[in-house]
């Protein structure tokens, strides 16, 4: 992927966005609609120690940097790390926090591997894994962050940077299941997917207004 330049820097958190949602990705970054719900609440709250920043030690010596700022002019990409862990020898590894449990997709892998990317341009050093810690479950699950992961990334990296040309968002998801607990529901209105025009939308509204 060639450098982009800094107009059409995107947020990595975009990128977890767009691979979970396309129609998502496009109301929040492009159309900056945002809707606050159950679910991104408790995740506000959950990501108040991470949001800060600060470095700290472990016990065993770990060095732990939260909400680091990482960029790429690579891939286009900027925004904050939830938590970055340096090991004695200055190896990093990613962790982001999600309120909820481990996905059934891979949104939350490939967002983890777009840190790495970042943290590989800025620190010249190999990113090979690294872990998204789930609130309900509290604990880490690991990714390696290998080729096809990567290739994957790569992919909705492009992706996330085509949306923003689009003159129009793009149509709800086929999944009905990722529509449940999204905090744009109501502004989405996904129920649409299953008209045939916008002609059948106003005339079902008409419909219903009547009775």
């Amino acid at each position: 992927m060639c450098s982009c330049p800094e107009d059409e820097i995107i947020q990595l958190s975009a990128v977890q966005h767009v691979a979970f949602c396309e129609r998502q990705c496009y109301l929040i970054h492009v159309e900056q609609i945002w809707s606050e719900n159950f679910f991104t609440v408790s995740g506000s709250l959950s990501h108040q120690r991470v949001d800060s920043e600060e470095t700290t030690y472990t016990a065993d010596g770990l060095k732990q940097v939260r909400s680091l700022l990482l960029n790429s002019a690579k891939y286009g990409l900027s925004g904050r790390a939830d938590l970055i862990e340096f090991d004695s020898v200055g190896r990093a590894y990613p962790v982001e926090y999600k309120i909820g449990r481990p996905k059934l997709d891979d949104c939350d892998a490939v967002q983890l591997c777009a840190q790495a990317f970042c943290l590989e341009e800025m620190l010249h050093i190999p990113v090979p894994c690294g872990a998204v810690y789930y609130g309900r479950t509290r604990q880490r699950m690991e990714f390696e962050l290998n080729s096809e992961l990567r290739g994957k990334t790569e992919k909705w990296i492009r992706r996330a940077h085509e949306l923003f040309h689009l003159a129009a968002a793009p149509p709800p998801p086929e999944d009905e299941t990722k529509c449940r607990s999204c905090s744009l529901r109501d502004l989405c209105v996904p129920e649409l997917r299953n008209l045939k025009s916008p002609e059948t939308y106003i005339r079902n509204f008409l419909r219903e207004d009547a009775l």
